[in-house]
This record gives structure tokens, sequence and C-alpha cells, in this order.
């Protein structure tokens, strides 16, 4: 299937004669037909003609002076070919989607350059991704895994299909995540490589994010979290190529129990290494707990033993613990506690509150359908195109 493009422009050249005969001939213009034919993506056939109006009679044929020159430009105006062939070479594989082409053909007529030019596109080209995005993998909700490969295909040109074709540039991409119904601007991860784990508590953007997640768990008990994947060649605007949409629910009463022994773990074991408490006979008693979903803080009420001897009573001591579900800005408060265990307290620490740091969240459940040591594989069941 032939595929022509046509346009036509006028060069005077001795139109000048009019005022005053300042071109040399007779009166007179030159025209310049242009016609590109296609057969196929990768070359490009041109036609043209140079004709002479006369004032009286029609138009005549003009043969050029010299031979015709064919020059093929891109859309930066780069020669990508030229010579005195009219069939012409077009480097189509490694150029970008529908990208603008121009095709400048000059001939020389009674000692004037006469050119003309015509514009065609590049093929069309789409890329295809496959692969999956693993979120959250952490129960702060911060972290993921991503799997992706893309490949690169330019639709036929006979039009019934699409074939697979080397990239014309490097491939670069990234993943939008955002809260379904979000307003502010989305987290941007980058794919730096085909899979990885990120971050998003890294990431600009991640507060709104974060926001808008722990305000839809409260509200809905659930929120939808979308990550729009981008890809496009190097110095072209990326496209979106994919839509991945993660479901989140809040966690589990088991689940919650699970972080509050975690955190209170931790921070017995920093409580004791302030107090310089050390001994197989140091407890700790979990009392009353609390999640505050607007704070996302837990409020972990303590009881801690130690010191109990054959003739010695024990070091009682009462307080809260205060953390961000992400483990952040840990602190205990002392509310109680015997005179032993007070005095060991203002002996050691001397305030009310004592700043435990950043704790550890505790790592959530293995997913079975995946290795938790490895990004999440390519699911070919998951193939998104433009």
């Amino acid at each position: 299937m032939a595929r022509r493009y046509r346009i036509g422009m006028v060069v005077c050249l001795l139109g000048a004669a009019l005022l005053g005969g300042a071109c040399e001939g007779p009166p007179g213009r030159v025209v310049t037909d242009l016609t590109l034919e296609r057969t196929g993506w990768d070359t490009v056939q041109v036609h043209v003609d140079v004709v002479r109006h006369r004032w009286l009679g029609g138009p005549i044929a003009v043969v050029p002076d010299s031979s015709t020159r064919y020059m093929l430009l891109d859309a930066d105006y780069d020669t990508l070919s030229a010579g005195s062939d009219a069939v012409m070479p077009v480097p189509d594989r490694r150029l970008a989607d529908r990208e603008p082409l121009m095709v400048e053909v000059c001939s020389t007529v009674r000692g004037r350059t006469v050119c003309e030019q015509s514009g065609f596109h590049a093929s069309p080209k789409r890329i295809r991704t496959v692969g999956d995005i693993s979120y959250p993998d952490d129960e702060a909700f911060e972290e993921g895994r991503y799997s992706v490969r893309f490949t690169v295909e330019r639709e036929q040109f006979d039009g019934t299909g699409w074939e697979p074709i080397d990239p014309p540039g490097s491939l670069e991409g990234y993943v939008l995540a955002y809260v379904v119904d979000q307003t502010e601007p989305p987290v941007k991860v980058p794919l730096q490589r085909t899979r990885g784990r990120f971050d998003l508590a890294g990431l600009d953007g991640y507060d709104d994010f974060k926001y808008h997640l722990r305000s839809r768990l409260y509200e809905a008990q659930e929120a939808r979290v979308r990550f729009d994947v981008y890809a496009g060649f190097s110095e072209q605007t990326a496209r979106r190529v994919a839509t991945v949409e993660k479901h989140i629910k809040p966690k589990t009463p088991e689940q919650r129990r699970t972080e509050v022994e975690h955190f209170a773990r931790q921070a017995t074991e920093r409580l004791f290494d302030a107090l310089d408490v050390s001994g197989p006979d140091a407890r700790v008693y979990i009392g009353d707990w609390q999640f505050d979903p607007r704070a996302d803080e837990y409020r972990i009420d303590l009881d801690l033993e130690w010191g109990r001897g054959l003739f010695s009573r024990s070091h009682v001591l009462r307080g809260t613990i205060r953390v961000q579900e992400d483990g952040k800005a840990a602190t205990f408060r002392i509310v109680e506690g015997n005179r032993r265990a007070r005095a060991r307290w203002h002996r050691y620490v001397d305030a009310r509150e004592l700043e435990l740091g950043l704790l550890d969240v505790p790592a959530p459940a293995p997913d079975p359908s995946t290795d938790a040591d490895q990004p999440a594989e390519p699911r070919e069941s998951m193939a998104w195109t433009w």
C-alpha cells in the first residue's frame, strides 16, 4: 500500500520584472511540484517537477541546470540522509513515535536555486510493559517492590498489527503513586532498573500521600492506591503505559497486637539500659493499649518489675509508651512506681519522660505467592499498552 504526501510551493524567480526587470529572462514564475510516495516505513520516493509559467501560452517544463539534491531532516532539523537519489532511506526504527520529518529538494534553474519542502511522519510506535508492583511491603505503608519489563513496537505499514523493534533510544521510566481522590501532586518514584525496591517516605509528596492514605483507612476502612507507570524515549515526554491499583485494608487486631508487643519489647530494653538494670528477674507486663489513627500513634501502658531478691523488695514502675506507627518519636513517661523504683528513675533519668528514639517496625507476614527477599516477578497476565 503506497502512501502519498503532496505539497506545492510557488517560488517567484522572475516576478520582479513587473517592477523594473530586476530578474533576468522573460516575465513569468517557476513552480515546483513535490510529491512523496511511501511503500514502507524505511524508504520514501520523491517526485519533483519544475515548470515555468508564461504570460502567453501554458506552463512549460524546466530542466534544472544541475542535478537535483535531496535531503531528509528530522524534528531537530538534523540531516538524516542526503544525496542525488530520489529514493531515500528513512531510519525509521531509530526515530521516535510519529516523529515529524521533512524532505527538502533543491535544484538550480537559470543560476537561481529553487528549493521545495514537504513533511511526513515516522511510524507510530508504542511501549508495552509487563510486570507487577508489590505494595505495601512493611507495616508503615512506606516500602514496596517493582518488576517491569519494557518492549517497543511499531505499527506494521499496512496497519494490520504491530512488530517488535529495538528501542529508538534509551528508555526512561518512573512511577507516580497516589491515593484515589488525592488532589495534591503524587509521589514520583524513579525506575533505575527493571526491578528493585522503593521507599515512599524518602520522596517528595509523601506527607500528603500518607495523610490521604490514613484518612481513607480511618473513614472508609479501605484505601485505593494507584501506581501509574510512565515510560518514554530519551529527550521525549514520557507517557503512561500502565496503571496498577492496590486495595489497602486497615490492620487486623492481630497485626496491631503484634506491633504493640514488638514496640514494647524494644522500649523495655532501652528503658532497662537507661536505668542500668540487668538480670533474669526483670519482667515487663503490657497493660491497656490504644491506637489513634488520626495521630498515627500507639499508647501502650507498661508495668516493669526487677530486682526481686530473697531479702529485698522488687522495683515496680508503671508508665506509658507513645510511639508512631512507623516507630518514630518513641517516648516513655513515668506514671507511678514504688519508692525504690522512683529513686532509681530520678537517679538515672531525672525527668518525667525518657526519649527512646526510633523503634524498628515488625516485618510484615510474607506473601506466599512471592519470595519475600526478591522483587516481584513479572506476571504475564498483567500486560498494559497505550
